[in-house]
């Protein structure tokens, strides 16, 4: 079966996910990390792209991120990719692309989603115990979203807006909702959706998805379909011999 095309279109929220190979540590310290988020902050610059969320990980890096056109998100990528490697690269005297094959991404429903998902980026570091309190991790956007230190990488989307409408509002219910975990459902569904590359959310945002960007975006029923019983009736082996 023909491999679908990455999940890409302008103007929607993307969740993004970079995974270095053989699991290898892409991060060794402060510098590097902010290496890389200066890389990446000149990137989205540079590509129309709003960075809502993040994490960057000793081997992983997450992202919630709306590029303004649909080709934006891969050319940022690959902007990362030569940014950051050529300084890690040369940094760390080795060779090679730090990325393990091509980057994953999802298409998600704001409306539904959004929250869920920056809860689920911003709570990586607790939930695989690399820290004991997801603000503890220094590396996300967790921090910039409690108040605790702005970050000018980010872009707040106006579903985070909707939350209070003043700042320390805002900052009061995201310090509730991030101390919250996620359900098992939830973690599934997003999950699923970046592995496969699908989208989240309503069947109706589903199908203006799938219209715009002419490919399947949800998992295919499992199993073999169903054949017609009347087309069975009417299969070669029940027709009669020609004459």
């Amino acid at each position: 079966m023909a491999r679908l095309r990455r999940l890409a279109a302008g103007g929607y929220v993307h969740h993004v996910r970079l995974r270095a190979h053989s699991a290898a540590s892409v991060f060794a310290d402060v510098r590097d990390c902010e290496v890389f988020k200066d890389c990446l902050r000149r990137a989205a610059a540079a590509e129309a792209v709003l960075i809502h969320a993040y994490t960057l990980l000793d081997a992983e890096v997450q992202l919630l991120a709306s590029p303004a056109q649909t080709a934006g998100l891969g050319r940022l990528i690959q902007q990362i990719g030569r940014c950051y490697g050529w300084y890690f690269n040369r940094r760390h005297a080795r060779r090679g692309a730090l990325w393990s094959g091509r980057f994953r991404a999802a298409i998600i429903e704001p409306e539904n989603w959004l929250l869920t998902c920056t809860r689920y980026i911003e709570r990586l570091a607790e939930s695989r115990g690399l820290v004991a309190r997801a603000s503890d991790h220094m590396w996300s956007s967790l921090r910039h979203h409690l108040g605790v230190a702005p970050d000018p990488l980010v872009s707040d989307h106006s579903c985070f807006w909707q939350l209070g409408n003043t700042p320390f509002e805002r900052e009061l219910r995201w310090k509730e909702l991030i101390e919250r975990a996620l359900t098992v459902a939830e973690v599934s569904r997003l999950e699923q959706a970046i592995a496969g590359g699908w989208v989240l959310g309503r069947p109706d945002f589903q199908r203006e998805v799938s219209e715009r960007v002419r490919r399947r975006v949800s998992p295919a029923p499992r199993g073999r379909p169903c054949r017609n019983r009347e087309a069975d009736a009417q299969s070669p082996t029940d027709q009669p011999p020609q004459r």
